[in-house]
Formats: C-alpha cells, sequence, structure tokens
C-alpha cells in the first residue's frame, strides 16, 4: 500500500530590506466616512524601518492623486532604489511609471491577487483602521487630513514594533547606519 505524504510547510521567514529607502512598498486603501462618502488613502512605507513616509487622503482613486503622493513623498528629500506597488490602474498607469522613472526608481510589481508581499503596508492599514477610522467619527475631509497626520506622526515616532527591536520606525528610518554606503556619502 502506497501511501503519498505531503511535506509539512516551512513556515515563512519576514523579508526585510537591509538599508532603509532600498524599497518602499506602495498602496491605496479605501473606506467609507457617513456624509462624505469614499475615502482613499494612498502613500509609501520603507521595507526597512517601516516608517510611513507619506499618507495622503483623497475623494477618488486615479493616477493623479498616486503621481500627486510620489510628488509629496519625493519632496522630503529621500529617493528610494525600488518601489513595490500591486496591480491597481492608478499605479499601472503610463503618467505614473513615467514619474518614477525620471526619479530613476526601479518599478516593481507584486502578483495579482497575492497581498503576502505588501504585508507591511497591509499591517499599517490594518492598524489605520483599528487606532484610527473605526475609532473617531470624521466631520469632513479635512477633518480626516488632520487625525491621518497626527496617526502617521504617532505611528512613525511612538509605535515601537517587535519586528525592529523595539525600536519605532523613525528612530530606524534616521539612523545612519541603515543607510546605503552610497546613499550616506550624498546625504553628509
Amino acid at each position: 500500500m502506497l501511501v503519498r505524504t505531503k511535506t509539512k510547510p516551512q513556515p515563512s521567514k519576514c523579508f526585510q530590506r537591509r538599508n532603509v529607502d532600498s524599497m518602499w512598498q506602495g498602496d491605496t486603501f479605501q473606506f467609507r466616512i457617513s456624509g462624505t462618502g469614499k475615502m482613499y488613502v494612498t502613500g509609501f512605507t520603507d521595507d526597512r524601518s517601516r516608517y510611513r513616509i507619506i499618507s495622503k487622503a483623497y475623494l477618488s482613486k486615479s493616477k493623479k492623486e498616486s503621481i500627486n503622493a510620489l510628488y509629496h513623498a519625493l519632496k522630503k528629500g529621500r529617493v528610494p532604489s525600488q518601489i513595490y506597488l500591486d496591480n491597481g490602474r492608478q499605479f499601472t498607469a503610463k503618467e505614473f511609471r513615467e514619474e518614477i522613472a525620471k526619479n530613476n526608481i526601479r518599478l516593481v510589481y507584486g502578483r495579482p491577487y497575492h497581498p503576502r508581499g505588501r504585508g507591511k503596508i497591509e499591517r499599517y492599514h490594518s492598524i489605520l483602521w483599528q487606532e484610527l477610522v473605526s475609532q473617531v467619527r470624521f466631520s469632513s475631509l479635512s477633518h480626516f487630513r488632520a487625525e491621518l497626520r497626527k496617526f502617521d506622526r504617532r505611528y512613525n515616532h511612538w509605535s515601537k514594533n517587535h519586528t525592529l527591536g523595539w525600536k519605532t520606525p523613525a528612530s530606524i528610518y534616521n539612523d545612519r547606519k541603515y543607510f546605503n554606503k552610497k546613499r550616506q556619502k550624498i546625504l553628509i
């Protein structure tokens, strides 16, 4: 009698880049606000530090909003080597890809319907929902934007993460020992 046994799947290791700004993850999160309608938060998170680079709230989800969020992220002065995104229309649009290319950033798309590769940004969205969106009744888009800025500040500077050795995302993101050596020469 032959019995076929499946090998037990090995637990997956959490992938993490060695240096900050070597890869950002980007995504758009959507939800509803009563009285305002659908809201979209487009933003970018650093893969190494989990630092939230930018969060921008919009009433629509298109290439225009994605380019605007990218512009504000890059305006902060740091440029990633790569950006990892899903295959949403706003990120696959020709104009968005051209904007990425202008800044000499390599664009990487994840497999469709496979959010596992974007776990860090999906976790951020989960925390955003649990700690802000589901807890506060927003009166307007501007009210939500103000609360989102406060939330990101708290997330980056006060929330400690066990995968970061119980440090905050900001402490890792701004620590020069996590900079790429070539990049460090440019920033000094």
